[in-house]
């Protein structure tokens, strides 16, 4: 049996990928057409096991099992199918947009209204509109997983039953991140003191502020030097025509290292326990390769290498 899932969180904050928030729901349909929901957490245990026998079907369905494993035990299992997912093996580089409406107009030429969805940061209880929503949503995807399952050839089959599926597995269960953050404010200190003492000789040797995109542009201007920008992809392609392109250049580095990846970043993103979540993109490029945000741990800068101690 096919069994379309999907579970609603009343939200506190923004960061979905963390268990956080209200139970709201959780509901299932076998056939498209019935709804069955919960709206009380003692039953999700109960909910659980029921529904086990079936193939659970979901759209980004490492959320709602990532949601409700803080009411009960879910395990690693086969019979799972992520209509997200899927579609990112079957499509990736052909579409870009792997959205529930996405798939809903693609295989079913239909469109749902999303607009409702953010009204979960703001309700404490579901309204009638809330609950019409979340049962549209489990139609919609068990529909499209049925139009999945017709369609995939057996490559795209194997690719999701023997890496995509197991991974998704192995990335519920990899927790947070380890960082030493006494190291961590050392060095965005270190970085700092560095770009603060470039900056005040240029301030000094120039009389500009190299932060400054119109004065640097007015100060090469002035040099007989015309640029099209003063990005970074832009300036070391004059790099020999002026000094203080190299200086701003090597400004940036560490002024860079020292702001975003800082005292502010640490205390948005290193929680309590001493450790960062991200959300992790099992497919976050074209090529298939994973990727995290919320915060973005794959940008982090070679300088923290060795920073990062594990769990």
């Amino acid at each position: 049996m096919l069994l379309g899932i999907q579970s609603g969180f009343i939200w506190r904050k923004k960061r979905l990928h963390r268990p956080h928030g209200d139970f709201a729901s959780a509901a299932v349909t076998y056939d498209g057409k019935t709804v069955y929901y919960i709206t009380d957490t003692e039953l999700i245990p109960e909910f659980i096991t029921r529904i086990s026998p079936a193939i659970w079907t979901g759209h980004n369905i490492a959320f709602d099992i990532r949601q409700m494993r803080r009411f009960a035990e879910i395990l690693s299992r086969k019979s799972v199918w992520d209509t997200m997912l899927v579609e990112q093996i079957r499509f990736r580089g052909y579409y870009d947009d792997f959205a529930m409406n996405d798939l809903l107009r693609r295989y079913c030429n239909l469109y749902q209204d999303k607009s409702l969805q953010k009204s979960f940061e703001k309700n404490d209880s579901l309204t009638q509109d809330q609950i019409t929503y979340g049962a549209l949503d489990v139609v919609s995807d068990w529909m499209i997983a049925q139009k999945q399952r017709e369609q995939i050839d057996d490559d795209d089959l194997w690719i999701w039953q023997s890496i995509e599926r197991p991974f998704m597995w192995l990335l519920l269960d990899i927790g947070g991140i380890k960082i030493d953050e006494s190291r961590w404010m050392e060095i965005a200190a270190q970085k700092g003191d560095v770009a603060g003492a470039i900056f005040a000789r240029c301030n000094e040797q120039y009389g500009i502020n190299i932060r400054s995109v119109k004065q640097v542009k007015e100060f090469l201007t002035g040099k007989g030097i015309k640029v099209d920008g003063t990005s970074n992809k832009i300036l070391p392609k004059y790099i020999d025509k002026h000094p203080i392109i190299k200086d701003i250049l090597e400004y940036r580095k560490p002024a860079k290292s020292s702001s975003t990846y800082g005292a502010k970043w640490a205390d948005e993103n290193i929680e309590d326990d001493g450790l960062v979540y991200a959300s992790w993109k099992q497919m976050g490029a074209v090529t298939g390769r994973m990727a995290s945000a919320n915060p973005c741990l794959q940008n982090i800068p070679v300088r923290t290498a060795g920073i990062v101690t594990g769990k």
